[in-house]
């Protein structure tokens, strides 16, 4: 038996191999199963449509164009009083699972309750990576080690922090040059300063109390960051924003805050379910830059940030191959 609001992650072991469970992908749920997959042999999801056949998930051309992550964001029992397999232990309370009927701890500390009671309430708990240092800190796993959840904080961590010496009332640490981001980066962070004057962006980025760690592990998330747009995939500009990042900036800052999923879709021209599509799958991609795995299939693991600066240079100078 195991407790019915607890929701697991996706491990070599969990959820045994064809057993039906309850999933969670794309902010849709399926009742699912791990199999091989007959023709490929790779290791899916099998599920049954309304008129009894079976479909194979991820499917495999949005797999490939990043539409659907490799794995649901969780999994839980059908019937978990029946359960009697072993389980790995529940997903954090960290902006994963849903927050309904989530008790706030009465020994926590008050500035810690309040963030609970009055944040934004959706299919997660947005913005987890801002409650610092009440909430559980972040860990600075070693590459190979690195979960989703830590690639997900460290990034939007570090997306939240730049630009953030142009701002009031931040720690001085944030002047640090390490903070410094790409000239594109930094303009498009600028025009959205320009355009959206009704909240002053110190309030939120005050929140993510500001330290060391943050300064020397920024450039470590921000090479991530670089690995969703690699110099490989240009064709003229060397640094020019794709969606993938755009949506992950919009998501971590913006003069008035984070945006929510349906503000960030009338800015993109997108379904908001799309742009939640677009972050899960650029999120994925985080992860694996993070444990030195191929972010695409066709282009080889490598220090992204120096070949983008090198290409800047280049650029520049004039040399740039058109």
């Amino acid at each position: 038996m195991t407790d019915s609001g607890h929701v697991y992650p996706v491990t070599k072991e969990h959820p045994p191999l064809r057993v039906r469970v309850l999933v969670q992908w794309n902010n849709r749920l399926y009742k699912a199963a791990r199999v091989y997959h007959p023709t490929s042999k790779k290791l899916v999801w099998a599920a049954t449509r309304g008129d009894g056949s079976t479909m194979y998930l991820p499917p495999r051309r949005k797999a490939r164009e990043g539409l659907w992550a490799e794995n649901p964001e969780w999994w839980r029992p059908e019937q978990p009083e029946l359960w009697k397999a072993p389980l790995p232990a529940p997903k954090p309370f960290n902006g994963v699972i849903k927050p309904e009927g989530v008790m706030v701890n009465i020994r926590a500390k008050p500035r810690r309750r309040r963030a609970l009671v009055h944040l934004p309430r959706g299919p997660d708990l947005p913005w987890w990576w801002l409650i610092d240092p009440d909430a559980p800190r972040l860990v600075y796993q070693p590459p190979g080690d690195v979960t989703r959840d830590m690639a997900e904080g460290r990034v939007m961590r570090a997306l939240s922090a730049s630009g953030a010496g142009a701002w009031e009332g931040l720690p001085a640490v944030c002047g640090s040059p390490v903070l410094r981001l790409t000239e594109e980066v930094e303009k498009f962070i600028r025009n959205e300063a320009t355009r959206r004057q009704e909240q002053p962006a110190s309030v939120w980025l005050q929140r993510l109390q500001l330290d060391n760690a943050d300064r020397s592990d920024w450039l470590v998330a921000m090479s991530w960051f670089a690995a969703l747009n690699p110099p490989e995939l240009h064709s003229d500009v060397p640094w020019q924003l794709n969606n993938t990042q755009v949506v992950l900036i919009w998501r971590a800052r913006a003069a008035g805050g984070p945006l929510s999923w349906r503000a960030i879709a009338r800015e993109l021209g997108r379904t908001h379910v799309r742009c939640l599509q677009i972050y899960e799958a650029g999120i994925d991609r985080v992860h694996r830059a993070a444990n030195g795995l191929p972010v695409f299939g066709h282009i080889a693991v490598a220090d992204h940030m120096k070949a983008l600066r090198e290409r800047n240079r280049g650029f520049r100078r004039g040399k740039h191959d058109q």
